[in-house]
């Protein structure tokens, strides 16, 4: 025996290595029989509760007693069902299986199906990718939302919460960080069976120009139609054009993650037309301009009574179509919040001295009901897709 108890003296050796090889040659499984398994899922999505099927070909010149294992694994790796057969291998063969998945908790799961000769060290495996739709529920214990990338976005992390029976659903513009066909999770497996859903970066003004409307606030440029150029909206709420566009963003993504029963449905979180009290949370393109115009001749019902009320003393209403071009300090562009406040600061100390934001109120009140509507059109489009 060698090296039990006592080393072996080297004039053994010779004879000790002659009888290992001499086993080895003899023995029918010194080489590992090789195999091919092929997995097959009759379908990607299906309810809980429901039979998972499908079918594993296995290919091989070898032949003998095979032992084949099909796994239905939750995204926690915790089997949930197996399926096992031993059996006489001689020839290529496909072998129908099927799974139980009520036991299933996560909404992502997985089918590992492996082979090997009996008694061999070949094993070979494929694996298939699955989601389980939960059945509906009237409850939710909590839900959150998680921003930023970082820990935040570290699967880990997400795992803790779900531990914690805390569920999340989300749906956002960035496939590159979420992943998956119109970016809805479980990129990170973390679905449960009780959503809340959101939608996020639907219309965002580019931060390019905001940052140059701001650098121009700070050269005491902003008076400029360079500066003010900026301050047209490139997604504009009140282009028909672009509210298409958002109901394309939100249907596609709703339709895709509607099968996993979300409870709520949330279009933005802290929104607003740009960000708090950013100066540029308006619009000066044709398009808003012009329907504001016509929000102004609805409410005033003429131009007289509006300069009574701004304070100004325009000639019709065409006097407002343009506030870029206007020269700094322009009547037309006090609707922004650098001019209005340049006409009205002055005016601060002064006790009996008007203080008038007329301008600026009303575009201000006009941009929020272009946003509401806008947001309402988002509530129509979901309610279409998801009624209930």
């Amino acid at each position: 025996m060698l090296g039990f108890g006592r080393r072996a003296s080297a004039r053994h050796l010779p004879v000790v290595l002659t009888s290992l090889l001499f086993v080895l040659a003899i023995s029918p499984f010194a080489a590992a029989q090789r195999s091919r398994v092929t997995l097959q899922l009759d379908a990607s999505v299906v309810d809980r509760g429901d039979s998972i099927s499908g079918t594993v070909s296995i290919t091989s010149t070898d032949s003998g007693l095979y032992d084949l294992t099909v796994q239905l694994l939750d995204s926690d790796e915790r089997i949930m069902d197996e399926y096992f057969t031993r059996f006489d291998f001689d020839g290529d063969d496909t072998l129908p299986f099927t799974l139980d998945s009520q036991y299933v908790q996560t909404m992502k799961a997985r089918v590992l199906a492996f082979g090997v000769f009996t008694g061999s060290t070949g094993r070979t495996s494929d694996t298939k990718y699955l989601n389980i739709v939960p059945p509906p529920i009237d409850y939710a214990d909590y839900w959150c939302n998680v921003w930023g990338g970082g820990t935040s976005g570290h699967a880990d992390y997400f795992n803790a919460l779900a531990l914690a029976n805390v569920n999340l659903g989300h749906v956002t513009g960035s496939s590159n960080y979420y992943g998956d066909t119109y970016s809805f999770r479980p990129h990170h497996d973390f679905l449960e069976g009780k959503m809340w859903f959101e939608i996020v970066n639907v219309s965002p003004s580019p931060e390019s120009l905001i940052q140059n409307y701001k650098d121009h606030l700070f050269a005491g440029t902003y008076g400029s139609a360079a500066a003010r150029q900026n301050m047209i909206r490139p997604s504009s709420l009140n282009d028909p054009a672009n509210l298409q566009l958002l109901e394309d963003y939100i249907r596609p993504r709703m339709q895709a993650s509607r099968i996993y029963g979300p409870l709520q449905w949330n279009i933005s979180d802290e929104y607003g037309i740009y960000r708090r009290s950013s100066p540029s949370d308006f619009d000066l393109g044709p398009a808003a301009i012009s329907q504001f115009v016509a929000w102004l001749q609805d409410r005033y019902g003429n131009i007289a009574t509006l300069n009574s009320v701004w304070g100004t003393s325009f000639g019709s209403f065409n006097d407002l179509l343009d506030p870029i071009h206007v020269p700094a300090g322009g009547a037309a562009a006090l609707i922004l919040t650098q001019e209005i406040r340049d006409r009205e600061l002055p005016l601060a100390g002064d006790p009996v001295g008007a203080k008038n934001f007329a301008p600026w109120g009303d575009f201000r009140t006009f941009m929020d009901d272009t946003f509401a509507a806008a947001m309402k059109l988002c509530v129509d489009v979901g309610r279409s897709v998801d009624p209930n």
